[in-house]
Order: structure tokens, then C-alpha cells, then sequence
């Protein structure tokens, strides 16, 4: 659960500040952090529910919601000058997401134990 709240505070982070433009840091940072929880609080629930919680499926959904920040709005007035940034926002949610997922860890790789099991394993 620390982990999971940390790579919720940290993740949205990274992108904006490697990737800050004329616009400033703070527009940077309240467009990545309302994508992640608008977004990402739910597919992360989504993604768990059906436990398909490994880095391949959260780069996959966060290309798809960082494309999807353009392509939504560009379906009103579509045109081709849209294609390059959501290409952009696609590839910076899919960083956002690989880094939720290092930082929160694959689930495949954690061991399956109970809370009963946990306790009784000795140390950690």
C-alpha cells in the first residue's frame, strides 16, 4: 500500500519536470497529476481487478491515456495536426506508467503469501 501511494506522488512528477516547456512547470505538473488520478486511480483498479498488473500492461494503458488527452477533444474538430501530440502525450503517459509500475513493483515477481503466512516467515 506505501508503495502504491509513493508511485501515485512520484510518477506524475518525473514526466513534467524532464519534460517542462515554455508553459512553465506548474501547467506541466497539474496536467500530469489530474491525467494520473482522473485516469490512472482507475485503471489502476481495473488493471488489479483482473490482475494484469505488469509494467507491459501499464505502459499500454498509459500510452492509451496519454493519447486519449489529445484524441478525445480532437474528435470535435478533427484534423491530422493532432496525431503528433497525442503521439507526444502517448509516449509521456507510457513513461509515467512504467515509472508507477517500477516504483510500485511487477506483481508476478511478489510472493502469493497470506497475511497469516507473512507473520509467521521470520523477518523480512
Amino acid at each position: 500500500m506505501k508503495r502504491t501511494v509513493a508511485a501515485f506522488l512520484i510518477a506524475p512528477a518525473v514526466p513534467a519536470v524532464a519534460f517542462m516547456s515554455s508553459a512553465g512547470l506548474g501547467l506541466g505538473l497539474v496536467i500530469s497529476y489530474s491525467l494520473s488520478y482522473v485516469l490512472g486511480i482507475p485503471v489502476f483498479f481495473v488493471l488489479r481487478k483482473i490482475k494484469k498488473e505488469t509494467h507491459a500492461c501499464y505502459l499500454m494503458a498509459g500510452f492509451f491515456m496519454g493519447a486519449a488527452y489529445i484524441l478525445v477533444p480532437a474528435l470535435f474538430y478533427w484534423s491530422v495536426d493532432a496525431l503528433l501530440p497525442a503521439l507526444i502525450f502517448g509516449v509521456t503517459g507510457s513513461i509515467t506508467a512504467l515509472i508507477f509500475s517500477l516504483i510500485r513493483g511487477d506483481k508476478r515477481n511478489r510472493p502469493n503469501q497470506s497475511p497469516q503466512t507473512r507473520a509467521t516467515s521470520g523477518p523480512v
